[in-house]
């Protein structure tokens, strides 16, 4: 029988797959069958998170809240990075060594009189002259003064009256020297009562200690203890200038009065 010619219709194949199925096997078939189409694509998601999977760093730091920037320590001041090992190491040693540790006081030491107690310290005073202080508070007395020149910008070569004293205040719970004040007498005696009026000459507070009434406590003990048998009222001390900003708010909101005294020192 003659076969006649057949017309394919549609498109055609510019590359027909002609397959001599004579020459494979019928497994190799079984599996070429079986093939999903060559051009099939993965999913979107798979790449998505193919693509994410090998990076390290999964977010930009453009500000944002959370990002990893420098973080200013509330107490010792010191900038650092939060995460960095070498900042965070450094930060510790700062914090420890400057506000903590360099600062302790003898408290034990039964040679060291204090001359008021609070529930939660100790007032120590004494004078500048190294000679008036037990061999054990020179060492931390040199350091509260390196550290409130340091802080507050104040110069202590021109501390040379041997009439300046230190009220130091002592945490009982961890022995550190909590803050410290300056004082003098200034202007002249007058009346036949002798009154000494009472300069405040600088006062420095520890940061970990700021804001928990130290600074009032020493200025209540100041006035109780400067002269012997006499008590001086809020407004009748007097504040050394140049004050700082938070020093201006303090004697302000210690007197009670915008117009506290002040005076020069010398």
């Amino acid at each position: 029988m003659k076969m006649g010619n057949f017309r394919t219709f549609g498109k055609r194949n510019k590359s027909p797959l002609s397959i001599n199925f004579d020459e494979v096997s019928c497994t190799q078939v079984e599996k070429w069958w079986k093939q999903k189409p060559c051009n099939s694509l993965p999913s979107l998601k798979k790449i998505k998170k193919q693509s994410t999977s090998s990076y390290d760093q999964l977010y930009l730091d453009v500000g944002q809240k959370g990002a990893t920037k420098a973080t200013k320590c509330r107490q010792c001041g010191f900038f650092y990075t939060k995460g960095d090992e070498s900042d965070e190491k450094l930060h510790k040693k700062v914090h420890e060594e400057r506000y903590y540790h360099k600062v302790r006081w003898p408290i034990k030491d039964s040679s060291i009189s204090y001359i008021k107690e609070y529930e939660d310290g100790l007032v120590w005073r004494g004078y500048l002259n190294a000679s008036l202080c037990t061999s054990n508070s020179v060492k931390i007395v040199n350091l509260l003064l390196s550290l409130s020149e340091e802080e507050l910008g104040k110069d202590n070569t021109c501390l040379q009256n041997d009439k300046i004293q230190m009220y130091v205040y002592i945490s009982r719970e961890s022995c550190n020297a909590a803050g410290m004040v300056l004082v003098e007498p200034v202007g002249s005696e007058f009346n036949t009562a002798g009154f000494i009026e009472c300069g405040i000459r600088r006062i420095w507070i520890s940061r970990p200690f700021r804001r928990k009434q130290v600074a009032t406590k020493l200025l209540e003990t100041i006035r109780m203890t400067f002269i012997t048998s006499f008590l001086y009222s809020r407004t009748q001390l007097h504040f050394g200038e140049p004050l700082t900003e938070d020093g201006k708010k303090f004697a302000k909101a210690y007197t009670d009065c915008a117009s506290f005294k002040t005076y020069l020192p010398k």
